[in-house]
């Protein structure tokens, strides 16, 4: 470990303290590991709650993320991914899994530190280092009965009308895909 993740392990440590006695969760500082991964080319962080564990991309040491010695301000990024990924954990050890990922818990956590609740794309905000991601596929799910519709981000082949087939009909479903905010195509 060099010298500048030492240093923010311990600027980690003190913001997890006082996130945690802000949000009531003062274990939070003690539970919560906190790693740096290379292998990460989308997100800028990714919070395993029932692991206590933060993982952050790499990419945020070695842009505008990272903070710099005498520089006031800089870091600022790094710190609001923390926070994002830290008030996951948070929410989970409050509500369990009772929470939505990106619910009006976690808004309220997030905000409660200071910070906008908008996630934060790595390519919108990385530059250099990260690969762009396919465009989204939307798969759309129709029943050939009544028409009801479900959409998945992959083709579900198990799933059936729950209505039509409470009424005793087969339920089956006609999958067509579409990128998403896109037209739809047949598969």
């Amino acid at each position: 470990m060099d010298h500048i993740e030492r240093r923010l392990r311990t600027r980690f440590g003190r913001l997890l303290r006082r996130w945690g006695e802000l949000w009531s969760c003062p274990e939070l500082a003690a539970e919560v590991s906190v790693e740096f991964s290379s292998r990460m080319t989308w997100s800028l962080g990714l919070a395993y709650p029932a692991r206590r564990l933060i993982r952050l991309n790499r990419n945020l040491l070695k842009s505008n993320g990272a903070p710099k010695t005498g520089t006031r301000g800089a870091g600022e990024l790094l710190d609001k991914v923390l926070c994002h990924e830290a008030a996951h954990i948070a929410a989970f050890r409050i509500w369990g899994g009772k929470a939505p990922p990106h619910g009006p818990q976690w808004r309220g956590l997030v905000a409660q530190a200071g910070y906008d609740p908008a996630r934060t794309r790595a390519v919108e905000t990385l530059d250099g280092g990260m690969k762009r991601r396919r465009p989204a596929i939307v798969y759309i799910h129709r029943c050939v009965e009544c028409g009801a519709v479900r959409t998945a981000r992959r083709v579900m082949r198990g799933w059936r009308c729950l209505h039509c087939v409470e009424a005793g009909l087969d339920g089956a479903l006609r999958i067509t895909s579409r990128p998403s905010g896109g037209k739809e195509a047949s598969e």
